[in-house]
């Protein structure tokens, strides 16, 4: 692919954009502000110095375009590209086998893929392309060899915030697609959706944790608009009723949420509402100053509790504590670990539930069409909703696999990529609501995979091939990114969700990395590590922050036994491996203090940590 810079072409358009208001919670539209918004093109992309001539047959070399996009969303504009003939053969309008067209590329949306930017209205936008997947036609009866056709066409933005890029190709209908491929532009929409309340709770009587829908400003800085400025939250038993509360603010790694300390104890067991203003997301979007509220109630005298496996059911006990808590059906936490979502089946439909760890409480978020047979669960980003897989068969195509997302607000399923169940599964990964930004991936025997898929929006589905050597994906918190373990590269690979060629690596030759996770509510990453000489030694358990490549040991594991893996709790205060040597015997390694408790589970696996009150 080519490196382009500078330019002189013109494209057209300095549109003001309309604004997208997200959906509150708890609070009116009239306290959300969109940032301000204008549309935008960069400079054009001049021709390059020379290009190929003469070549027989039908060909074409790039000679030019305008200029990258910043697009509010819904805002059309107009892109332009200059391709010069440079075969032997004149294209001709309107004549099957010689008349010259753009078509859409790999690998987005891919060749002969519809696109979120553009079409003829048959399952794309009407932008006025001669078909969904043909985004011009050539502009002049002929264009002979060493002329140059300009192709204009009509570019839409889509609604969701994003950093894209959209691919094209020339192509001889009905003949052969032609040079120059590598062509694209990339288009910019700004977020303009403000950011929401997603949910508050407590931690002790004087202690508030905040949940934003998005990540926020949080420097310490003093900056008004942050979410680590005290003076922007109140307290209040009504809204007409006010707690008189010194509130500091302080924000956790991935500014996604606010942990407010409080001057005076709230009352435990009562109800209150927490009120968040004159905040902003990254983009500028402001809660205002009429705020967001979200209710609560004080409960303290939290017990972390063990997810363990017993056949036939699933128990939930306190730690080191045999006595059971209650049983729970094959479950996905959210993450604060405090509910289950899980399926069951009612004659030959499939529900989806959430249920409370503690208490029991359950409900129905949605049922799958008839017809269709569960597979995974994955819950949000934000936890507002899941991505979930489900198989059909199909009378025309056969089995196939379906991603759906469901958002627990309105518990309706919207199918975003479908494939043939031909031997890999189809397994949810996550869905980050905010950008609207959906990932899953393909496992088969022994837990290999064999491809990974990203949709975005109402663009089309971007599928990668990868290598089977990765035995295991998982999207951070915040829904940004993915971590995966190469096994033959003793290697933990990250990369932003929607770029799968875009990796970061942790090597370990000559040592070994056991299973890895994202450390709760962060962008850093903790996972066992080992050498091998005849036994595992040098045992240890270590966080990875992949923005910097700082590598924290947090401790040491006895020599012996095998790597495993490890459990942390959803607050990050402690970590659980398991004992070296010694079967079904685990250790709790409290990282503030460094004490070490022995847990025997009596013969069951852990499977997660979870928080109970």
């Amino acid at each position: 692919m080519r490196t382009r810079v500078g330019g002189v072409l013109a494209s057209v358009a300095l549109v003001v954009c309309a604004l997208t208001l997200g959906v509150p919670v708890r609070a009116s539209q009239q306290s959300l502000t969109a940032a301000p918004c204008t549309s935008s093109v960069g400079p054009g992309i001049p021709p390059p110095a020379s290009v190929p001539s003469g070549t027989p047959g039908f060909h074409a070399a790039w000679y030019g375009q305008s200029g990258y996009m910043t697009l509010c969303p819904g805002d059309t504009s107009t892109a332009t590209v200059a391709m010069y003939n440079s075969g032997s053969r004149g294209w001709v309008s309107g004549v099957p086998g010689q008349v010259a067209y753009l078509g859409t590329w790999n690998p987005s949306p891919g060749q002969d893929q519809p696109s979120v930017f553009g079409g003829d209205g048959t399952g794309s936008p009407n932008t006025g392309w001669p078909r969904y997947n043909r985004v011009a036609v050539q502009p002049a009866a002929y264009v002979g060899p060493n002329q140059i056709a300009w192709f204009q066409f009509a570019v839409r933005a889509p609604t969701t915030p994003g950093t894209y890029r959209f691919y094209i190709r020339p192509l001889i209908e009905g003949a052969q697609w032609m040079e120059d491929y590598g062509i694209f532009w990339q288009i910019t929409v700004p977020d303009t959706i403000p950011p929401s309340i997603s949910r508050a709770i407590t931690v002790s009587a004087s202690s508030v944790l905040v949940s934003f829908s998005e990540a926020m400003k949080c420097s310490t800085d003093g900056s008004t608009a942050s979410i680590a400025t005290g003076t922007n939250y109140a307290i209040a038993t009504s809204p007409a009723s006010a707690v008189a509360e010194t509130i500091t603010a302080t924000p956790n790694p991935s500014c996604t949420q606010a942990s407010l300390a409080l001057s005076n104890p709230l009352t435990v067991g009562a109800q209150y509402m927490v009120t968040a203003s004159n905040v902003q997301d990254a983009a500028n979007n402001t809660i205002s100053a009429s705020g967001q509220s979200a209710t609560f109630a004080v409960v303290v005298g939290e017990i972390y509790g063990l997810i363990t496996r017993r056949v036939p059911d699933l128990i939930v006990r306190s730690e080191n504590d045999p006595r059971s808590l209650g049983t729970v059906p094959t479950f996905v936490l959210d993450s604060e670990h405090r509910r289950i979502a899980f399926w069951t089946t009612v004659g030959s439909v499939s529900e989806l539930h959430v249920r409370d760890v503690l208490g029991g409480n359950d409900r129905v978020v949605g049922r799958l069409p008839e017809g269709l047979l569960t597979g995974g669960i994955m819950w949000a980003s934000d936890d507002g909703g899941f991505v979930v897989t489900a198989s059909a068969q199909s009378e025309t195509a056969g089995p196939m696999s379906v991603l759906f997302t469901i958002d627990l607000a309105t518990g309706v399923f919207r199918e975003r990529y479908r494939r043939p169940l031909n031997g890999p599964v189809l397994i949810p990964l996550g869905w980050q609501r905010s950008s609207d930004l959906a990932a899953a991936f393909e496992t088969g025997p022994g837990g290999y995979n064999f491809g990974y898929t990203v949709v975005r929006g109402s663009a089309a589905a971007q599928r990668y091939d990868t290598p089977f050597e990765i035995t295991g994906m998982e999207m951070s918190p915040d829904g940004s990114h993915v971590l995966g373990t190469w096994i033959f590269e003793d290697a933990v690979k990250v990369w932003p969700t929607d770029d799968f060629d875009s990796k970061t690596t942790l090597a370990s030759p000559p040592n070994k990395i056991a299973t890895a996770h994202w450390w709760p509510r962060s962008s850093e990453i903790v996972y066992m590590i080992g050498a091998v000489n005849g036994q595992f030694h040098n045992k240890r358990v270590e966080r990875w922050d992949p923005a910097t490549g700082r590598r924290t040991v947090l401790f040491a594991v006895a020599d012996g036994g095998s790597l495993g893996g490890q459990l942390t709790r959803p607050d990050g205060t402690g970590v659980i491996v398991p004992r070296s040597g010694v079967t079904d015997t685990w250790e709790l390694h409290e990282l503030a203090t460094g004490t070490v408790t022995i847990i025997e589970p009596a013969s069951e696996g852990f499977l997660a940590t979870v928080t109970l009150r």
